[in-house]
């Protein structure tokens, strides 16, 4: 597991390795705004393949959670933030 903070917002980096093997994606990033702490979880890409290696897994998930920062947060309001 890996965590960085990146603009005021936590990433946690997860992966877990499949049963037919290779890494999956999955970030957790959590922040405080207006006095309200939010959770939002962004998986690994339907269709994509698995990574190779947990490393690869995980710095892919940090690069996915940074460009949805930069990118405003899209479907926040869907998961209720």
């Amino acid at each position: 597991m890996k965590e960085k903070i990146y603009k005021i917002h936590r990433i946690e980096a997860r992966s877990v390795e499949y049963q037919s093997g290779g890494w999956p994606a999955e970030a957790v990033v959590e922040w405080r705004e207006q006095g309200h702490f939010h959770t939002f979880r962004l998986h690994h890409p339907e269709g994509r393949k698995p990574f190779p290696t947990q490393d690869k897994a995980e710095a892919y998930a940090i690069r996915m959670a940074e460009q949805w920062i930069d990118g405003g947060k899209p479907g926040l309001d869907a998961e209720g933030g």
